[in-house]
């Protein structure tokens, strides 16, 4: 929790003087880290051994620049970092249809997408840790690959 506070907290200080893509091209920069020291450490020092805090921190890291970017330069956006709001909210939008609710339909309709997302995202990462191992995190380095151009070219396309 200490490095997610950390990192969001520079990241937002970052912003102050550079555009909201750097914070995408840092996230990138920290995924190719998390990346080699996953590839490279492999499983030396076990679950809790240096490789393994190193890749969780530059991991987190990773995710709060995504997370202040997503509160700046796409805001408002659904958060990727709330969870147990999610599944709390579909629990209770179900518990209101059970009970007979009228609202609780169109709160689950909104709810049940992105628990949905979730728990697919939760799938293709343990079957990509499962097959890929150390290699793993390729994966979510080439999904953020791309990201810096493709938010270039939609606030290009916004200034407009």
């Amino acid at each position: 929790m200490a490095t997610f506070f950390v990192a969001a907290f520079l990241a937002n200080l970052w912003l102050r003087r550079n555009s909201t893509t750097t914070l995408l091209v840092a996230q990138t920069l920290l995924l190719t880290a998390t990346t080699l020291i996953s590839i490279i450490g492999g499983t030396r020092g076990g679950q809790d051994g240096p490789v393994a805090i190193a890749v969780a921190l530059n991991a987190t890291a990773a995710m709060a620049g995504q997370n202040v970017y997503l509160h700046t330069a796409r805001h408002p956006s659904p958060s990727t970092a709330v969870m147990t709001g999610n599944l709390t909210a579909l629990a209770m939008a179900v518990a209101n249809v059970v009970a007979g609710r009228s609202d609780g339909k169109a709160a689950v309709t909104r709810a049940w997408p992105l628990l949905a997302g979730f728990v697919l995202g939760c799938l293709a990462g343990a079957a990509a840790s499962s097959l890929l191992h150390s290699w793993a995190w390729i994966l979510p380095l080439a999904a953020s690959l791309p990201a810096p151009f493709m938010a270039r070219s939609v606030s290009t396309v916004q200034t407009r």
